[in-house]
């Protein structure tokens, strides 16, 4: 019996650790101080700034289900802790930052002065989401959702790179609502963001939390050194 038990609590302990199996990651590297984008609210600025920008991308072969992606973010001009985003992935159709919407999730602003990697999806949480090979994808960070009731200053930076990356290109839009957003609108900036993805070749169950398996891992060796202590008494 304890024998089993301590076998268990090893057994629980090693998947502790997330684990996506076979993957390929996109990694456009860290971003360059001259490549950064502004997004977001400010209404007297020299030039209109972006309200949205999208980074179109084309999974690996054989490898079609997006499980997790990062953008690097910062409080470039002020006000980025004001400034309500969505972080989607998008299926390109007249614009890569208007389409059919596969993901998405809310993001605060940084509040911080230097680039702060975002990252949606985990081992833990992978997105699983299947990307037809035949059609173009985009991940996007908008401020339109809540442009409206959001404060004017409130911006952040997106951290960019050159153009490194063979597989798509950074896009931006200064229009003010999601539904006048077309080819026409979509700015293509020359360049990529710094972003990683991560794709499997299929879907990922998700792994348990760290710290709850290693708990419970740890409480099974509890159990077992008792028993073992009341044996010899």
């Amino acid at each position: 019996m304890i024998r089993k038990l301590l076998i268990k609590a090893a057994l629980v302990a090693a998947i502790a650790a997330p684990l996506l199996g076979a993957q390929v990651t996109i990694d456009t590297g860290s971003p360059g101080s001259a490549d950064v984008v502004p997004v977001g609210k400010y209404s007297d600025f020299v030039v209109p700034i972006p309200t949205a920008v999208a980074q179109t991308f084309a999974q690996p072969t054989g490898f079609n289900y997006l499980q997790m992606f990062t953008f690097f973010i910062s409080d470039g001009f002020g006000g980025g802790a004001n400034l309500l985003l969505q972080a989607s992935v998008v299926e390109y159709t007249t614009s890569p930052l208007a389409g059919t919407l596969l993901y998405t999730a809310a993001l605060n602003g940084s509040a911080s002065p230097t680039n702060e990697a975002v990252t949606f999806g985990s081992g833990e949480n992978p997105l699983n989401l299947f990307l037809d090979p035949t059609k173009t994808y985009a991940l996007v960070l908008s401020s339109l959702e809540h442009f409206a009731a959001t404060p004017d200053h409130s911006t952040i930076t997106v951290g960019g790179t050159g153009d490194v990356y063979s597989g798509g290109s950074l896009f931006a839009t200064t229009a003010t609502d999601i539904a006048d957003i077309d080819a026409t609108n979509s700015l293509d900036l020359g360049q990529d963001a710094a972003f990683s993805a991560t794709f499997t070749s299929a879907r990922v169950t998700p792994t348990p939390e760290p710290s709850t398996t290693v708990l419970f891992a740890t409480g099974l060796i509890g159990v077992a050194t008792m028993v073992k202590r009341r044996r010899r008494v």
